[in-house]
C-alpha cells in the first residue's frame, strides 16, 4: 500500500507542475483583432451588429478592453457596439472601426472594416417594367447566370432586343 500511496502522490506532483508551466507558457506581444459586421434594414432604419472577433495574448485571462467606433458615412458617428441609425435616401458606407488594448502585454490592436448600404425607396420591377414599355423581357437571371423568376429580387434584366442591364432591387 505505501508504495501505490507513493505514486499516487507521485502522479499528483507531476501534475501540479504540469499546471504550473502551461500557466507560464505563453508568446507576449502576439495580440489581433478583426473588424466585422452585419446589418438589418427597416426602412429608412438600419441596426448594425458587431461580430468582430479578438485574440488577446493571454486566451484564459481577460485583461483587454475593446472600442468601437462607427462612422455611418453620413457625417454621424457612434461608440456603441451595436448601434441603430436613421439614414435619408441615398447610397453611403459605413465603417466600423475596432480598437483592443491588451493590458497583459501593454499593447494595442485596431481594424476596420467598411460596407456599402442603399437606403430609402427602391423600384418594383412593375415600376420598372411600365418605364421600359418598349421593351419586353425575356429572362430574369441571378448573379450566376441562373434563370430565376421574374418575382425573385433581380440583378440583370435581358430583353428582346438584345441589351442586358444590371438592376440591383433591394427590398
Amino acid at each position: 500500500m505505501k508504495k501505490l500511496l507513493l505514486i499516487n502522490t507521485m502522479k499528483k506532483a507531476l501534475f501540479f507542475i504540469s499546471i504550473l508551466i502551461s500557466f507560464n507558457c505563453y508568446s507576449q506581444g502576439n495580440i489581433g483583432c478583426w473588424a466585422g459586421f452585419t446589418y438589418t434594414q427597416n426602412g429608412s432604419t438600419t441596426i448594425f451588429t458587431d461580430n468582430s472577433f479578438v485574440a488577446p495574448a493571454n486566451s484564459w485571462a481577460n485583461d483587454y478592453s475593446l472600442s468601437w467606433f462607427w462612422d455611418f458615412g453620413d457625417g454621424n458617428t457612434s461608440n456603441l457596439q451595436n448601434p441603430t441609425h436613421n439614414y435619408s435616401n441615398g447610397t453611403y458606407i459605413p465603417c466600423l472601426t475596432l480598437i483592443m488594448f491588451d493590458s497583459t502585454v501593454m499593447s494595442t490592436c485596431t481594424s476596420s472594416t467598411c460596407d456599402t448600404i442603399i437606403s430609402g425607396n427602391t423600384t418594383s420591377l412593375i415600376d420598372y417594367m411600365q418605364n421600359n414599355i418598349n421593351k419586353k423581357i425575356i429572362y430574369t437571371v441571378d448573379i450566376f447566370g441562373r434563370e430565376t423568376k421574374k418575382s425573385n429580387q433581380l440583378l440583370f434584366y435581358i430583353y428582346s432586343d438584345g441589351t442586358v442591364e444590371k438592376k440591383i432591387i433591394i427590398e
